[in-house]
């Protein structure tokens, strides 16, 4: 019996480089960009004389979209060596599922009774919705800085037929 000719496939040509994201500093990005924003958005509704439900929802914006962040980042294992593609896939993905996760947080959060533990995010709807949005852009831009800083300074070295 003869063996079938083995075809080659022409997108795995070559070998891939790997690299590991960095997890240090998506990690502290997002809690970086959260607190700064926190802050910034304190002493600006300060500045401006706004009702203490307007600090409370946007604090709690804050809040809400470094904890997603973080758990996106930490759910895609951006630590462990991957094949660039796969490792840039895995980081899109979880910038997917921090969209995700923020909004239905935002939006259990939203909906919550004015007379609960969170009625400071109901007396000021339109300030929460306002801050959420800011922060998580805030936090995928500076991550996507991060990210980009890393990736490019890695695969400098690489030939560019490997690329």
């Amino acid at each position: 019996m003869t063996e079938a000719p083995r075809r080659s496939n022409p997108l795995l040509a070559h070998d891939e480089p790997r690299i590991a994201l960095p997890a240090v500093g998506m990690v502290l990005a997002t809690i970086l960009v959260g607190i700064g924003f926190a802050g910034v958005w304190v002493v600006a509704v300060n500045l401006l004389q706004q009702s203490d439900d307007v600090v409370r929802a946007g604090v709690a914006a804050a809040i809400l979209t470094t904890a997603c962040g973080l758990f996106s980042t930490t759910a895609t294992l951006p630590w462990i060596p991957k094949p660039a593609s796969t490792a840039l896939l895995a980081w899109l993905a979880g910038s997917g599922f921090r969209m995700l996760f923020t909004l239905a947080a935002a939006l259990l959060l939203y909906s919550a009774p004015p007379a609960g533990p969170l009625g400071g995010v109901a007396g000021a709807r339109t300030a929460f919705l306002l801050a959420v949005a800011a922060s998580f852009l805030l936090g995928l831009l500076v991550e996507v800085a991060v990210v980009a800083r890393v990736v490019l300074k890695r695969l400098a070295g690489v030939e560019p037929a490997q690329r």
